[in-house]
């Protein structure tokens, strides 16, 4: 089964078993190469006959590369009745697979195809390779990276899930600190996803969205009576956390008064709700998150020293998308792939020069700001394959054109500077920053094509692996 999902297995099985009803066959199924495996999916209670697998592997090939249906006739002698009967196979490629060859099979004895049945298995053609489209995507997503709706393939973003994966199964209280949009509650998401406690809830909560007055009865709860208006009780969001995880965002806006409550919570993991005596028990995993930096916000007296250090066991300090920008392009094909408008065809891409400039902006927004890019991208060129630079948003222009105005206009020179270095930078983001491949492919030695970067200045982002 090449499908994973138990969802879209079954519903293909069941396609399968209604395609055969239809062609009176003795069985359909799909068979698709996809790398050096062969997968099949056919019906339920209908395995595939062993000596037919080897055919199919040897004819799956050709019968993608000619893009035509073929029928083939094959004489068998029955072993009870001595006579010969003949049977007939239909091989229907799948045109747009573009992982691997493919194509849907069907056979029977003794009653020729006839031209109607071809024809409805081509019309069928177009579903067929959406659903295996549909996993090729899935593969792609989890070849680059993605974690719990982490997406990344950098040395940091590979260093970042060895992190959460060592540290979800403790009870540690983790700090994360990092510019706005650059995924911190992700982060704090996939540590509680990839825990003990991710069958229990996971609860945000921004310190910075809620007024304080409020903040304090959402987060402990109150007794109904407990303040004008507590006509009820309801309890607070840090109890509905027990046993799983709370996340605290811009902690650094609490007032001191809640900072107070919220160390003593954390050290005795007890809580009292408003209006009331009772002391209840919790068993809370604590993860907090600021883009400010806490250090200075302590020196400052705007912030406990004691809460900061209770909540600093361990820290992950994510690093903005403009020092990580080799994730760009993966970041780029998932959200291309996420907000797709059209499921039955695949994503458009962004031209070459699009993304030279795509990676050469700063992008102060960091991820939010890339996947707002793309949406808007999505929005408002619908139906187009490719997404020049024309697409993008002024503001990756209004950078593009500073740098242009630099150069002196019909000068020979400079203008092959210019297109060397814009060749440079689309090569480079086509092989995804690989030095050695990219230097291949173009024609380059190793060395040469160091030297052209050495020439016109062009800088890596931290962290890329020396390949």
């Amino acid at each position: 089964m090449f499908i994973q999902d138990a969802e879209k297995a079954s519903f293909l099985q069941r396609l399968m078993e209604f395609v055969r009803q239809q062609i009176s066959a003795q069985q359909v199924g799909l068979f698709i190469q996809n790398d050096d495996q062969f997968l099949a999916v056919h019906e339920p209670g209908r395995s595939l006959q062993p000596d037919l697998l080897p055919f199919l592997r040897k004819m799956i090939t050709t019968c993608w590369g000619n893009r035509q249906p073929q029928v083939l006739l094959k004489e068998e002698r029955d072993n009870y009745s001595g006579k010969f009967n003949r049977l007939q196979i239909l091989l229907v490629p799948l045109h747009d697979q573009t992982k691997g060859p493919g194509m849907i099979y069907g056979w029977r004895y003794n009653q020729v195809f006839s031209p109607l049945e071809i024809e409805f298995l081509l019309k069928l053609t177009p579903l067929l390779n959406w659903l295996t489209e549909a996993k090729r995507k899935e593969d792609k997503v989890a070849e680059e990276g993605d974690f719990y709706g982490l997406v990344g393939g950098s040395a940091y973003w590979k260093n970042l899930v060895k992190l959460i994966k060592k540290i979800s199964n403790s009870d540690a209280p983790v700090m994360i600190i990092g510019e706005s949009g650059t995924g911190k509650e992700l982060i704090a998401r996939a540590i509680h996803l990839n825990s003990r406690r991710a069958s229990k809830r996971f609860i945000p909560i921004n310190c910075a969205a809620i007024p304080e007055f409020l903040l304090e009865s959402e987060l402990f709860g109150f007794n109904r009576g407990a303040f004008t208006g507590a006509t009820q009780t309801k309890p607070g969001l840090l109890e509905l956390a027990d046993q799983g995880t709370f996340f605290l965002d811009e902690i650094s806006d609490l007032s001191f008064s809640l900072q107070a409550k919220l160390l003593r919570l954390i050290q005795e993991q007890e809580l009292r709700r408003l209006g009331e005596n009772r002391i209840r028990k919790i068993d809370t995993r604590f993860i907090s998150a600021s883009h400010r930096d806490l250090e200075k916000e302590v020196k400052n007296r705007s912030f406990r020293q004691d809460l900061y250090y209770r909540l600093k066991v361990i820290t992950i300090e994510v690093l903005p998308l403009r020092e990580r920008k080799e994730d760009i392009l993966i970041l780029l094909n998932y959200f291309l792939n996420k907000y797709n408008p059209n499921l039955t065809k695949n994503p458009p891409v962004f031209s070459p020069r699009a993304v030279e400039m795509l990676i050469g902006y700063d992008w102060p927004g960091n991820i939010r700001e890339l996947e707002n890019e793309v949406r808007r991208c999505l929005a408002l060129y619908p139906g187009q394959d490719l997404l020049t630079e024309d697409c993008l948003s002024q503001k990756i222009f209004a950078r593009e054109n500073k740098n242009s105005r630099l150069l002196s206009p019909f000068n020979y020179f400079e203008a092959k500077a210019e297109f060397e270095r814009r060749f440079l930078h689309q090569a480079l983001a086509r092989f995804n920053f690989n030095k050695t491949r990219t230097a291949a492919e173009i024609g380059l030695s190793r060395q040469g094509l160091f030297k052209l970067l050495k020439k016109h200045k062009i800088s890596f982002p931290p962290h890329l692996p020396f390949v």
